[in-house]
């Protein structure tokens, strides 16, 4: 397997709207480091067998071999992968970690699901000290409301960073989070 990264993609305006798209609700996305347009980059994505694909941090999102569908690169890194078969939605949702494609870590959990395990770690009323003390309101929101959580959203691990506490600690109570779900 071979993978091109064709680089960071973001949305733009451009200085002129071609006239048949003056009137019409279009957004254009450039490559962050030249300038190039994907609508005309994207008619040189044209082998049948390659994987397009879209990766947002380190998460595959989108996937297809036809680039004129459902491709759309904005605020994502635009990755093609050669050698890799045809089943292109096989790839969403993995990692991508330095050119290899890997399975996420299936270290989600619900809310109420996490603060359980805080409060069987001791931590919870800490936690919500934490939380209700935050001058920055919206992160104070999402802390109080976020209905999944992955362990290494940097949210979570900037809050537990506050509290002194290492990734291991967060990484403990999502493994005890984990355990709960799984206990039932």
């Amino acid at each position: 397997m071979r993978v091109v990264d064709h680089g960071e993609w973001e949305i733009y305006e451009p200085e002129v709207v071609p006239d048949f798209l003056r009137n019409q609700k279009v957004m254009f996305s450039r490559r962050a480091s030249d300038g190039r347009d994907w609508y005309e980059f994207r008619k040189e994505l044209t082998n049948p067998v390659s994987i397009k694909m879209t990766v947002m941090r380190d998460t595959v999102m989108a996937t297809t071999l036809d680039a004129s569908e459902g491709l759309f690169p904005a605020g994502e890194r635009l990755l093609e992968v050669f050698d890799a078969g045809h089943d292109h939605e096989s790839f969403r949702q993995k990692r991508y970690d330095n050119g290899r494609f890997v399975d996420p870590d299936p270290m989600s959990v619900h809310r109420s699901v996490f603060l359980i395990a805080l409060h069987r770690a001791g931590l919870l009323q800490r936690w919500r000290d934490y939380v209700d003390g935050l001058d920055d309101v919206p992160l104070q929101i999402w802390l109080r409301e976020f209905p999944m959580i992955h362990w290494n959203d940097r949210r979570m691990r900037r809050a537990f960073g506050h509290l002194g506490f290492s990734d291991g600690t967060l990484r403990q109570v999502f493994d005890a989070a984990k355990k709960e779900t799984s206990d039932g």
